[in-house]
């Protein structure tokens, strides 16, 4: 039989479940948020395409290596003038896009929904989830150097690389993740300024996410400290 201070905490464990002081609006705006626009992206049609048996986690690794080449070869297309040029800068535009709402519902919102939902939830594989993250952030690294490319015109240069050569391109972007900033090439108009913006936020998004993951699931050694043993 249960203790009066046992049945005191289930009925408060109760009342919670019942009045949900966990939820918040703004978690519940954003999960619904980032489930509508998750339908919208390029995956999210993808997805609706093909039959639901094929949808496998083959499938999603395949889906996320062969964007990781297309953004490595879509450097070397870029330079091409015309409509093709345009057509590949967007699809870069796309996949950055498709990436942050990806890992946002990843990281945040998909064991929230699950629990809501009194689903249990279980991921893949840790190790997995890893690798696909880094691929993601190692693509998104060439995906903005095919933008600077692209808009090579919207940057001064204090060096001898510039953004129209691949290898100048590869560089500013990794500088530019990496926030170094060493100064030998910036923006000097509004486009140029929202691309590297916009490259600094996602980048320390990408990088948080992929750290708070890899860290987390690191082996905790054995310790022979008593305090520490109950921990």
């Amino acid at each position: 039989m249960a203790s009066p201070e046992e049945m005191s905490k289930e009925k408060l464990d109760s009342e919670c479940r019942k009045r949900n002081p966990t939820d918040s609006f703004i978690l519940e705006f954003e999960s619904r948020v980032f489930d509508v626009l998750s339908w919208f992206s390029l995956f999210g049609v993808v997805r609706r395409l093909i039959p639901k048996r094929a949808l496998t986690y083959a499938f999603v690794d395949a889906w996320v290596i062969a964007n990781l080449v297309a953004s490595i070869v879509a450097i070397f297309l870029i330079g091409i003038a015309g409509p093709m040029a345009f057509l590949i800068l967007l699809y870069g535009g796309f996949r950055v896009l498709e990436t942050v709402i990806y890992q946002a519902n990843v990281f945040i919102f998909d064991e929230y929904r699950a629990k809501r939902a009194g689903r249990d939830y279980r991921l893949r594989g840790y190790r997995r989830l890893v690798l696909l993250s880094m691929h993601n952030y190692i693509e998104l690294v060439f995906w903005f150097a095919v933008a600077y490319r692209y808009f090579h015109t919207e940057f001064a240069y204090d060096g001898a690389l510039r953004l129209h050569s691949k290898l100048g391109a590869i560089y500013f972007s990794l500088v530019t993740w990496a926030t170094v900033g060493f100064g030998d090439i910036h923006p000097t108009t509004r486009v140029g300024a929202v691309l590297v913006i916009s490259q600094i936020a996602i980048g320390v998004f990408m990088a948080l996410v992929i750290l708070t993951r890899f860290i987390s699931h690191l082996p905790r050694p054995a310790t022979q400290d008593p305090d520490e043993l109950g921990a």
